[in-house]
């Protein structure tokens, strides 16, 4: 993905190849000019580019471990983790770690890729909005027809 600034964004699914890459099941790696930031899920790691460990912070999270096979729900404790944290914002009247706004600006990008694939060919987007520009058949993938009734009110 192609952004203003001459900024490039790859994203890879290998979650369900069945061998760790750079030894982890599961993860991100940011990859930037000055180094990258390896996430485990319960910790990261940050190197420089002569891959030299610049800074680790270990188990941030508490409770229990995830487990990367497990082909039920792979996220499964991540799941119960935003779950046990959006409770605990509306307990103690606070903003959830990841909320709406967080997670629409998280998810977008792939939303788009997704549809990019499913038409098959680059999309132009409207920096301003997100919208897909000059692009009827994908702008359909954007949308759903709802139940009479259940339609959102926007």
């Amino acid at each position: 993905m192609d952004y203003p600034g001459r900024i490039s964004l790859m994203w890879e699914c290998r979650s369900s190849n069945g061998r760790a890459i750079e030894g982890a099941d599961r993860g991100i790696i940011f990859y930037g000019e000055k180094g990258s930031l390896d996430t485990g899920g319960n910790s990261y790691k940050v190197y420089d580019n002569d891959g030299k460990l610049i800074n680790e912070v270990k188990s941030l999270i508490v409770e229990g471990a995830l487990d990367g096979r497990n082909t039920a729900s792979p996220s499964l404790g991540m799941d119960n983790l935003h779950v046990a944290d959006f409770l605990d914002a509306i307990r103690n009247n606070r903003r959830p770690n990841c909320d709406v706004e967080l997670g629409h600006k998280s998810i977008t990008a792939m939303q788009l890729g997704n549809i990019s694939w499913r038409v098959g060919r680059d999309l132009n987007i409207d920096p301003k909005n997100g919208h897909i520009i000059g692009d009827s058949e994908a702008q359909k993938l954007w949308s759903r027809e709802y139940e009479k009734g259940w339609e959102p009110k926007i």
